[in-house]
């Protein structure tokens, strides 16, 4: 009698043992890689999940009060860094200040069109390591009239000078590791897809400012003015449109906008009350060591 209630009890034990590892195998863990950004007022999120569904998150907020947080919700593929986003659904709130104490909240819950959103989403992103952050930039900027061109002349600005400024200003998605250490700075061109590679330089370019000329006063800033900036470099030094220069001391800052073969222009802004003696004859350099 004592030996059958031992059986029993192992098969209860047993059978305890297995209904656990059985519930555990079915409950797999999902993990969450987050990309961050943030503009002025703004921050933007990316959050993909390891069961290959993902979060896009816009957050803004008002100079005048209310704002508004915006979730597209889908489905993600990766393939050798390349990221293909299949958006399905969208949620938003937005916070409307009405007068000093009331503020009214709209919600609403859709099926994603680019058309529908107040922040369209690029489907394609390609994820580059860089100094041991990662970073997805974007195949396609949909909002070219208020920064420059694409992601990846942004990032290869950020990368030829090795200035934060780029990282601050451009906005870039970013995930940060404990072990960031900004002194390895050796980048491997061969993580950027072929068409983007040419912006991204083996070695800094120098530059000497060969003429300059002033440009029309903007009737609504007295401050100051700009001026047409010519350089000795264009296209057969490797000079695109887009690149970025600087003097030593980061007085002169140009991004240049107009290529030709052995030369090419930029804007720079001076102030009034600055001279302009010292911009003729100027070097400037892709990165200063």
């Amino acid at each position: 009698m004592r030996s059958s209630f031992l059986v029993l009890s192992l098969l209860c034990l047993c059978s305890c043992d297995y209904n656990s590892k059985k519930t555990k195998t079915n409950t797999p863990k999902v993990d969450t890689l987050t990309f961050r950004s943030k503009g002025f007022n703004s921050r933007h999120f990316i959050k993909l999940a390891s069961n290959n569904t993902f979060v896009d998150e816009e957050r803004w907020a008002s100079c005048l009060g209310g704002g508004g947080v915006q979730k597209i919700y889908g489905k993600y593929e990766s393939l050798n860094g390349k990221h293909t986003f299949s958006p399905d659904s969208v949620t938003r709130l937005e916070y409307i200040e009405i007068g000093e104490d009331n503020t009214f909240t709209e919600k609403h819950a859709f099926k994603y069109h680019k058309d529908s959103v107040i922040f369209e989403m690029p489907n394609i992103y390609h994820l580059v390591e860089w100094q041991q952050e990662h970073y997805l930039l974007a195949e396609k900027n949909l909002f070219t009239e208020y920064e420059i061109k694409h992601d990846f002349i942004k990032f290869a600005n950020y990368v030829n000078s090795e200035s934060r400024g780029f990282k601050l200003d451009g906005r870039f998605l970013t995930h940060e590791t404990k072990e960031n250490d900004s002194s390895q700075s050796n980048f491997n061109h061969e993580q950027i897809p072929k068409p983007w590679q040419k912006y991204f330089l083996k070695e800094p370019i120098r530059a000497t400012i060969t003429d300059f000329k002033a440009l029309g006063r903007d009737e609504k800033d007295n401050d100051g003015r700009l001026w047409l900036i010519e350089i000795n470099k264009g296209t057969d030094h490797l000079v695109y449109d887009g690149l970025y220069f600087s003097d030593e001391e980061g007085v002169i800052e140009i991004t240049t906008d107009s290529i030709l073969q052995d030369k090419s222009y930029g804007v720079v802004y001076v102030f009034n009350d600055e001279s302009t003696d010292h911009i003729l004859g100027s070097e400037l350099k892709t990165k200063w060591q």
